[in-house]
């Protein structure tokens, strides 16, 4: 009987827990988040000093407006190269941290674009060098009723 139980037990902790892909709450909300050229096509290689676009969109088909609060951005894009963080899209920029909020309404999409790797505030420059990169969406909508996952990140590698 107690190896029964056991045997139930340990096929039941494999079956429930899968490690590898992080479940989105079904709750409407469908986030996507992809990266491109500047001309809108989708890819994963560019070049040393070429910049390249990271697009995030949140889109509400729960059925019903979604209340959120936020301070600041709602989404920080950020370049990361194995645990360091290269440049965000919030580089050199500064904001009031008053709590806002905001409504995203049945059926709406909200999008949010960088044209990677500059913010409009970053001075110098920056240039990617070679190497593999991955994109990251940090979102900070803190909706009240339907949490949301974040996006999974975007391996790209850099070429001379």
């Amino acid at each position: 009987m107690k190896a029964a139980f056991l045997i139930s037990l340990v096929v039941l902790a494999f079956k429930s827990c899968d490690l590898f892909s992080p479940m989105e709450p079904d709750n409407g909300m469908k986030v996507t988040f992809a990266i491109s050229d500047t001309t809108g096509q989708p890819r994963a290689t560019f070049r040393t000093g070429e910049s390249f676009d990271l697009i995030f969109a949140i889109t509400n088909l729960s059925g019903k407006d979604q209340i959120y609060r936020h301070s600041g951005p709602t989404v920080i894009f950020e370049i990361r190269q194995a645990d360091s963080t290269i440049t965000s899209s919030v580089d050199g920029l500064a904001w009031v941290q008053v709590v806002e909020s905001g409504v995203l309404r049945n059926g709406q999409t909200e999008t949010q674009t960088w044209r990677a790797p500059n913010s409009p505030a970053r001075q110098p420059r920056i240039e990617l060098a070679p190497g593999d990169y991955f994109a990251r969406a940090v979102m900070r909508y803190g909706f009240q009723k339907a949490p949301v996952v974040e996006p999974p990140d975007i391996p790209f590698r850099i070429e001379l």
